[in-house]
């Protein structure tokens, strides 16, 4: 069986601390493409109405002038006829239709193209979250492990015959309960920290592990 020298351990906590800072900026990096998506959208669906808008204007414009009294001397004021009507009407509702398509068409392009990116953006906290179970489960079971070299330094103390040793053992002890709180509260609070937070906050609580396990050092050095 091989042995896990501190060196490799150090460099397995490093590329832990690596893979989940990329997979926390993967999440911040969809997220602004998400939310330049929605910006593009909102633009693409902005300039189509204002192009539509124009197109409306200008066969309004049209129809004023086809519709528009004949002002030749033969008819001065000849009204127009049905068919010149039934002709920029039936122009009229081919534009509608055609305007109610292109809006249509792009609404289904941005809702898929807004999908993706939504997706994108489920996948990497996905991975983020497992990254973060991953990392409760290591520092609390590491914070278990001192707990229980605590009750065998302290069961080791009981039997000491000599008091002075027991005395510097529970000295060197009095400082962990409340240490070892702070630690369940930021570990707990590792379920719910943001992504972008997250390798912060496992650092912060990798120091106060790291702080804890000399203070059981000192305390196990005492007997």
């Amino acid at each position: 069986m091989k042995t896990i020298t501190p060196r490799l351990m150090i460099l397995a906590a490093a590329m832990a601390g690596l893979i989940a800072c990329d997979n926390a900026k993967k999440v911040e990096q969809e997220q602004q493409d998400l939310t330049e998506q929605r910006q593009e959208v909102q633009k693409e669906q902005a300039e189509l109405t204002q192009e539509h808008r124009k197109e409306q204007a200008d066969l309004a414009k049209d129809r004023a002038e086809e519709l528009r009294p004949d002002d030749r001397a033969n008819a001065p004021m000849a009204a127009p006829n049905a068919e010149r009507i039934r002709d920029t009407n039936e122009e009229a509702a081919e534009l509608n239709r055609e305007q109610q398509k292109e809006r249509a068409d792009l609404r289904q392009d941005n809702a898929e193209e807004l999908r993706g990116k939504e997706k994108d953006v489920v996948e990497a906290k996905q991975a983020v979250n497992e990254e973060r179970a991953e990392i409760v489960s290591d520092k609390s079971e590491k914070l278990r492990k001192l707990e229980t070299r605590v009750q065998e330094v302290q069961a080791k103390a009981q039997t000491e015959t000599e008091g002075q040793k027991a005395q510097q053992v529970t000295a060197a002890l009095s400082t962990f309960p409340t240490q070892r709180q702070a630690i369940e509260r930021d570990i707990e609070a590792l379920k719910t920290v943001t992504e972008t937070n997250l390798n912060r906050a496992k650092d912060s609580v990798e120091k106060k592990l790291s702080s804890l396990e000399k203070v059981v050092d000192k305390a196990e050095s005492r007997l």
